[in-house]
């Protein structure tokens, strides 16, 4: 069957007896049966496979779109890129960085009451340094 598949069933009989047209039809059936069940197994393992890659791109699609989407509101993420091929430069300063952590809080505080979030500042102040040297806007 499509050159993948292929045996043989064998009837035993005595020797001296004679095959009747009903025996070789009921073997034909039985033969056109195990074709058919092989056909349909193979059937079932090609859609099985091809609703695995069809979840598999659907779930990559929704990732995508979620990506996107999250870049569209930080944009940092495209800053760094432009940043790593220095089409944009970073001008480092010393700062504060508990300070710029607490704008950074104070920046989304009302966005964040308004969707029911509390939005909590958590940090080991003995093991952060108190000033770094960086860009504060990055």
């Amino acid at each position: 069957m499509n050159d993948s598949y292929w045996g043989w069933i064998k009837l035993h009989r005595p020797s001296k007896s004679i095959c009747l047209n009903s025996e070789i039809e009921l073997l034909q059936q039985i033969s056109n049966h195990i074709s058919l069940a092989i056909f349909y197994k193979t059937l079932m393992e090609e859609n099985f496979e091809k609703e695995i890659q069809l979840k598999a791109e659907t779930i990559a699609t929704k990732a995508k779109t979620q990506i996107l989407a999250n870049t569209s509101h930080v944009n940092e993420i495209l800053n760094t890129a432009k940043l790593e091929i220095h089409q944009i430069t970073s001008i480092n300063t010393i700062f504060n960085l508990l300070d710029l952590f607490e704008k950074v809080i104070k920046q989304f505080i009302k966005d964040a009451k308004n969707k029911q979030i509390k939005l909590i500042l958590n940090y080991d102040i003995e093991n952060l340094p108190r000033y770094i040297k960086s860009n504060p806007e990055r």
